[in-house]
């Protein structure tokens, strides 16, 4: 949302307002300052306070045996977020039961990702049953948090 041209934008409309004594423009000028200060506030404590976990129910298992991860993520401020998305790197070796995973620029892992809203101090879980396919130690992580405008690549991102 933030970049120089708003600040651009601001100071043209404002410097012709004030060349052709438009009070409109000056006060629109004011009122763009004014969107552009509540927008960059927000982006900065957008992940502020949001807690993401991830538990397995069962940390040793055999091939072929099956689990559950549950993931849970949690807002614990008075700012909402209408929008916010995870990507959680998975590994190959684990079969997700139930969900889609998206292809990964990590050779051996795929990313599980979803987008959700969450309210002022509100946490929400996600229950996702896996299969253990073969013998290892095995990776999860790490987490992406996003927040912003969900048809713009701008946003805060955690990583």
């Amino acid at each position: 949302m933030f970049s120089p041209a708003w600040i651009e934008l601001i100071l043209l409309v404002l410097i012709v307002g004030i060349l052709t004594r438009s009070y409109v423009l000056v006060a629109l000028a004011l009122l763009l300052t004014l969107t552009v200060a509540i927008a960059w506030a927000w982006n900065r404590q957008a992940l502020r306070n949001v807690t993401f976990e991830r538990r397995f129910s069962m940390n040793k298992l055999f091939p072929g045996d099956e689990l559950e991860m549950v993931v849970s993520l949690a807002n614990r401020k008075l700012l909402p977020l209408p929008w916010l998305r995870w990507e959680d790197r998975f590994p190959d070796k684990v079969q997700l039961l139930r969900g889609r995973l998206f292809p990964s620029s990590t050779p051996g892992s795929q990313l599980l990702s979803r987008g959700t809203t969450v309210r002022w101090y509100q946490q929400v879980r996600w229950r996702y049953p896996m299969r253990c396919e073969a013998r290892g130690l095995f990776t999860f992580g790490p987490v992406t948090l996003r927040a912003g405008i969900p048809s713009s690549s701008s946003g805060t991102t955690l990583g």
